[in-house]
């Protein structure tokens, strides 16, 4: 069994996120669709608003049609020109003086317009002049380079330094390290540090103190392959509907049911959307089945479990006398069937559950002794 974990390398990236692309496009163009018919159903809806304003056409009228006599129109026109303004007829060209233009020059305005931004363009370069540094408060090359040097060199070095014991004040940057063990790797090391501004020593720890072993390593890691991401894409956006759990009769003879057979028990015996059909003929003396004597003698089915599933599976006779029984791993159950129209067959695996009535099945009587079956109902599984 491989218990390597799996990761994604640059190929499996790369391949997720076209596998991605293709996902949402064609989600996108799902939408798309939709979006593209609501366009269409508002254009029609504004059509129809338009279409109920619109004017019928009167017959033997058309858009440039005129509809006003030759009277009206000379009417109309000697109108116009008996219009006047204080007097002065509208009708031809009329001067300046008739317009009154010359009284409403006025050139102070612009005299002041100019005024007003000579002001502007000065208080500008005022408030610019505040904001640039003169010469005298810049620092020139030399001077930055200078101060990041010395910037640079107030930075403590760490250093390490083996001692026999540490000394009685310490240094800043430096750890010391105290031998205090040997071992085949070599020496191990308590390391110690200074700290200047409460005058003593801080432990740090040991040289051997690094446990890897909770660790990944490369050899416990694998790339995940093309076909594996496909395949959980597939079960996220395009998942398989599958009968995780089914039942079936195909029981070969060869198999021993507490002394009988298969056969024995039940003839053309299937399933139909849920329901058990067939025919369950009449046992007597089925001692192997159970030690209760009213249990040795009825209608008996056989029926086989089969799943993919890793759960353990139970069946029940509903209606009958025991509750849900676990088979075992040749998921076969044999079930005494007292009443078909009122029990049903339950089979449970992990969180499917699957009930199959019983009302379809022939149940075949007792023999010419008229022995009846007994109203209890027991299940065995071999």
């Amino acid at each position: 069994m491989n218990d390597k974990k799996q990761y994604l390398d640059d190929g499996g990236v790369l391949f997720y996120t076209q596998k991605l692309k293709l996902v949402l496009d064609d989600l996108l163009a799902e939408k798309a669709d939709e979006t593209e018919i609501t366009e269409i159903e508002g254009i029609l809806d504004q059509f129809e608003q338009t279409l109920a304003t619109k004017v019928d056409k009167i017959q033997g009228k058309g858009l440039s049609t005129n509809d006003l006599t030759d009277a009206l129109v000379q009417e109309i026109h000697e109108a116009g020109k008996k219009a006047t303004l204080d007097g002065i007829p509208l009708e031809g060209t009329l001067t300046k003086d008739e317009l009154g233009i010359a009284s409403l020059l006025d050139l102070s305005s612009e005299a002041t317009a100019r005024s007003n931004a000579d002001n502007t363009i000065t208080n500008n370069l005022t408030s610019l002049g505040n904001d640039v540094y003169r010469k005298a408060q810049t620092y020139t090359k030399t001077e930055t380079d200078d101060a990041i040097a010395y910037a640079i060199g107030q930075v403590t070095q760490i250093r390490y330094e083996i001692v026999q014991e540490l000394p009685q004040v310490g240094e800043n940057g430096v750890i010391y390290l105290v031998q205090y063990a040997q071992t085949p790797q070599g020496n191990v090391y308590q390391e110690w540090i200074w700290l200047a501004t409460s005058q003593r020593y801080e432990t740090l720890g040991s040289t051997n103190q690094i446990d890897l072993s909770n660790y990944i390593t490369f050899d416990d890691i694998e790339e995940i392959s093309n076909s594996e991401i496909t395949d959980i894409f597939n079960s996220v956006f395009n998942p398989t509907p599958v009968e995780t759990v089914s039942i079936d009769f195909n029981v070969s003879d060869s198999i021993d049911l507490f002394g009988k057979v298969a056969s024995d028990l039940q003839s053309n015996v299937a399933v139909a959307s849920n329901a058990i059909t067939g025919t369950l003929n009449y046992i007597d003396d089925y001692t192997g089945f159970s030690s209760v004597v009213a249990e040795q003698s009825g209608n008996y089915l056989v029926l086989h479990v089969d799943t993919e599933l890793e759960d353990d599976i139970y069946v029940e006779l509903v209606n009958g006398t025991k509750g849900p029984v676990q088979l075992d791993e040749d998921r076969l159950i044999v079930l005494r069937i007292a009443d078909k129209d009122t029990q049903s067959v339950r089979v449970t695996v992990g969180e499917v559950v699957k009930l199959y009535t019983l009302d379809g099945l022939t149940i075949t009587p007792a023999n010419a002794n008229n022995e009846e079956p007994g109203n209890n109902e027991e299940p065995n599984n071999e």
